[in-house]
């Protein structure tokens, strides 16, 4: 197989292939042709002519549409940061829901989540902070849409549930709701709020993607 063609693929291997791709590939295939048969003409033999085309080219990731090259190590350690605050957040909200079983296995469970996340945090931080990578801004927004539809469907899915499960036969004989105490009115209460404090993940990924502008490196840094 053509090796400059194997190594082109392996240069796009991250991207799904589509119009844009396929020229992009056609496009470096060809320059780098173009390149080698330059090389041998000035009396280099092929395996040079064709490393040395390889070494002139060994990323494309600044090439494709979207992508935004950024500070990866000081955008995590942010990001982690902020991570920890919403668990912590969350966490601090479902306290006084620990009267349910739902309520105290959901905290129980934000509050080992929040260590698992401290811990990375702090191992993150030692990290090379001027480390870079591209990321593909584009996909980001797209998934960014895609979450909040998820949870969306999600929150009217659970809302449902707890709806009928506490109401159903109610509603369906067209009988009166009736709630004995606030004890149990607290335990229902509970299961329609939960859900809500799931609303932390869409704006997590918010955040996440708020933060890109804030990392992206400048021509200025380089410089």
């Amino acid at each position: 197989m053509n090796e400059l063609k194997m190594h082109v693929d392996f240069l796009f291997r991250k991207y799904p292939i589509n119009k844009h791709i396929k020229e992009l590939k056609e496009e470096i295939l060809g320059n780098l042709e173009s390149k080698k048969a330059d090389l041998i003409a000035e009396g280099l033999d092929e395996d040079t002519a064709v490393t040395q085309a390889k070494q002139s080219i060994t990323t494309i990731d600044y090439l494709i549409d979207g992508n935004r090259r950024i500070y990866i190590n000081q955008y995590m350690v942010e990001l982690l940061q902020w991570v920890l605050i919403y668990l912590l957040v969350s966490w601090i909200i479902t306290i006084p829901l620990q009267i349910g079983i739902e309520g105290n296995t959901l905290s129980f469970f934000l509050f080992c989540i929040a260590i698992i996340v401290g811990v990375i945090y702090l191992t993150r931080s030692k990290n090379d902070l001027s480390a870079t990578k591209y990321v593909n801004t584009a996909s980001f927004a797209k998934w960014k849409k895609y979450v909040w539809i998820i949870w969306g469907l999600f929150f009217l899915a659970a809302t449902l549930y707890t709806t009928a499960l506490n109401f159903g036969s109610n509603m369906w004989f067209s009988r009166p709701i009736y709630i004995n105490g606030p004890y149990q009115f607290a335990i229902v209460a509970i299961k329609f709020i939960l859900p809500i404090v799931t609303i932390q993940i869409p704006l997590l990924v918010n955040k996440a993607f708020k933060l890109l502008d804030k990392y992206e490196v400048s021509d200025l840094d380089e410089n």
